[in-house]
């Protein structure tokens, strides 16, 4: 009874006025957390970064969180907080600690929205370790020494080719005008993977290919993951 006439005596200014608090009080507290209390408040790295994921989805969207890295690297050192869940580290011990079996560390749960659906799991977006392993086990027979030896006939023919369509594309000017090499790179990988995985290349590298639009819609789509994943709890 108390409460029914206490909601109804308050004006709709009132309610307004409380929800703000309400939400004023939850992003402070928020923020107190991540940069004080949070598991990875230790770790150095951007203000804003340190207390929300925005700044990270910013660098994606425009492309350019590459740039934004390494800047961040000059600056803080090889451990950097990223978000405030996440801390990147670039060191060489690095990669054997955080990606042995053995490490104390799992993916987090963001993986998750990357899966077309819950049973399409692989080595790369599996959270659980027994699974990766299982997985890896398969995988590992592929790159054997005798089985990468097997690859290099068809990287090589890849290579080769990419050579000749550079120095059409160069001509026999002095000078000849910019390329993009990132692209061309990507074309090239992709061509490669192609004979590898599917036993044809795309053909991608070649000037008239139709699929050269590719890497940009897989780039477009992980930036619009972005905002996704970073819903999933972390």
């Amino acid at each position: 009874m108390f409460i029914r006439y206490t909601v109804k005596d308050i004006s709709p200014s009132q309610a307004l006025a409380l929800v703000a608090a309400l939400a004023l009080s939850w992003i402070i507290a928020t923020i107190v957390y991540r940069l004080h209390f949070h598991p990875l408040s230790k770790y150095p790295g951007p203000f804003w970064a340190r207390i929300s994921a925005f700044p990270a989805y910013c660098r994606t969207k425009k492309q350019n969180r590459h740039i934004w890295f390494w800047q961040l690297q000059q600056k803080y050192g090889p451990t950097f907080r990223i978000t405030p869940d996440s801390v990147l580290i670039n060191t060489p011990t690095g990669l054997k600690a955080i990606f042995n079996n053995k490490a104390n560390v799992k993916k987090a749960e963001y993986y998750k929205a990357y899966p077309r659906n819950v049973h399409a799991m692989t080595t790369w977006n599996t959270i659980d370790k027994t699974i990766h392993a299982r997985k890896r086990r398969v995988m590992n027979n592929a790159f054997s020494d005798k089985a990468m030896r097997s690859c290099e006939p068809f990287i090589q023919e890849n290579i080769d080719r990419w050579f000749e369509l550079i120095n059409e594309e160069i001509g026999k000017k002095q000078w000849s005008d910019s390329l993009n090499m990132a692209r061309w790179s990507d074309h090239l990988v992709f061509d490669i993977l192609g004979d590898l995985c599917f036993g044809k290349s795309f053909g991608m590298k070649e000037h008239d290919s139709d699929l050269r639009h590719i890497p940009r819609l897989m780039t477009d789509f992980m930036a619009l993951l972005h905002p996704v994943r970073a819903s999933f709890k972390q």
